[in-house]
């Protein structure tokens, strides 16, 4: 009995990095962002290779190039690519990292803006329509053109090239 249970465990452990290591990419663009405070980026898909960077700010957007057993490779908002272990990251809500300063409107269609996002902001995106995106930072709401603020998540709004 005990040697059938070794046999088992054995064929079972052999059978999980098949199962979990199936692309889990849609073909349409993927955004995840960082889960922890801190990450190291490395050069190649495992704990061997060097470190390259390390991101130190939680929910940092990024792109997902391709994926190799739990690990994704990704570009960052300054176009790097590196590699990074599925667990520190997260699909939870898309984030959205303005690059330059941004006006933020209070509804869809308005002209005038109530306030200004500054560079370097992380916005939780909740959906986007044409144009603009409805996100929310700390306690702040509203609506932002994503083509001319910044770099990440859009739901629904196809990125300009």
């Amino acid at each position: 009995m005990k040697k059938f249970l070794a046999f088992f465990f054995v064929i079972f452990f052999l059978q999980v990095p098949f199962v979990f290591s199936k692309n889990p990419i849609p073909s349409k663009e993927q955004w995840i962002a960082g889960a922890k405070k801190e990450i190291n980026a490395r050069v190649g898909p495992g704990l061997r290779y060097p470190i390259r960077y390390v991101y130190k700010t939680i929910f940092l957007p990024f792109k997902v190039i391709a994926f190799k057993s739990g690990w994704y490779k990704v570009q960052d908002f300054d176009g790097e690519e590196s590699w990074i272990l599925g667990t520190m990251l997260t699909r939870k809500n898309p984030v959205f990292l303005i690059r330059k300063t941004c006006p933020f409107y209070k509804n869809i269609n308005d002209s005038q803006h109530y306030a200004l996002l500054l560079k370097d902001v992380i916005l939780h995106v909740k959906k986007c329509s044409q144009h603009r995106c409805f996100g929310k930072v700390r306690n702040y709401k509203g609506w932002f053109n994503p083509l001319a603020c910044g770099w990440g998540a859009t739901p629904g709004l196809k990125p300009k090239n």
